[in-house]
């Protein structure tokens, strides 16, 4: 039944998970993904491995010593740490009258 279907049908099919006859079937949980939060695990291993190598060469005094022999490549791993993205509000509540304005602007002159 499957060499009937056209290879449009078949993505069709594909895309919204339905069965196709004599194909491995779909698992449950299929393009789900994983939860918001739950670091992936690649990441995790690797920055275990990092800090278990820095912990054996010195850790602390280790990457000091880098800081002062290497500083631009120090400061490129401090930027990789900084977040992208800040989101900040402020807002305050400031009313100057036209007077006042005036008034600081000539002390700034004089």
């Amino acid at each position: 039944m499957t060499e009937f279907i056209s290879q449009k049908n078949r993505e069709q099919l594909t895309a919204a998970k339905v069965n196709i006859p004599n194909e491995r079937p779909l698992p449950p949980n299929a393009g789900k993904g994983r939860k918001p939060g739950v670091p992936n695990r690649l990441n995790a291993d690797l920055k275990h491995m990092i800090l278990s190598a820095l912990a054996s060469v010195g850790g602390e005094a280790y990457l000091i010593e880098q800081a002062k022999k290497n500083p631009a490549v120090f400061l490129a791993l401090l930027s990789k740490l900084i977040p992208r993205d800040v989101k900040a509000s402020v807002s305050a509540d400031v009313e100057i009258s036209l007077a006042e304005r005036i008034k600081n602007a000539r002390e700034r002159v004089v």
